[in-house]
């Protein structure tokens, strides 16, 4: 937050890892666990047969594919108030073009009332999983945050919600292959 009390937003890029066995998210994945099984998950529109269930899908040949106008939404939901260090979509602008999303906003609240933009990240022509990382060390704006825990990098929130603001090629609808939500690993992760 800055002196005036009001929560400053992030803008950064993030340049993808091609590859499910990228050596820095494997290696970071093992102080994680995904937590996504212990939500519930919404999106704001979908086309018929491209849904939450095929968001889910542990397989990249499926796909969520919105309708509609922007901004395209997908609202993850705890029971309780849940730590989460990261957020990872796969999404392939040589498969999908411009239903890839270039442009996303990540809020965190108790619920979709008080949701607040935690920081809005830009992919780079990504091809495989993006890692969203909250509260990384070199994001000073983030530590300032409300919801982030400095020590450990950290948003703590019942209700986590992507925003695709804009699509590469100024693209409509947005394609996402697979989605994960990530905790830290340990006995107070729980």
């Amino acid at each position: 937050m800055d002196d005036d009390g009001q929560v400053m937003t992030l803008e950064i890029s993030v340049r993808p890892s091609s590859d499910v066995s990228d050596p820095r998210s494997v290696d970071d994945l093992r102080h994680k666990r995904d937590v996504g099984r212990f939500a519930q998950w919404s999106v704001s529109s979908a086309k018929p047969g491209y849904g939450v269930q095929q968001l889910l899908d542990p397989s990249v040949e499926t796909l969520w594919q919105s309708e509609g106008p922007q901004p395209h939404l997908i609202n993850i939901q705890f029971r309780r108030r849940m730590p989460i260090t990261q957020v990872s979509l796969f999404v392939d602008v040589n498969t999908d073009d411009s239903y890839t999303p270039h442009r996303i906003a990540i809020r965190a609240g108790s619920f979709s009332g008080d949701l607040q933009e935690i920081k809005v990240v830009e992919l780079e022509r990504p091809r495989g999983w993006s890692h969203l990382i909250m509260g990384e060390e070199d994001d000073e704006e983030d530590q300032d945050s409300a919801d982030a825990d400095p020590e450990r990098g950290v948003i703590r929130a019942h209700y986590i919600q992507l925003a695709i603001l804009a699509n590469h090629l100024n693209g409509k609808d947005t394609h996402v292959r697979h989605i994960k939500i990530f905790a830290p690993r340990g006995p107070d992760s729980t």
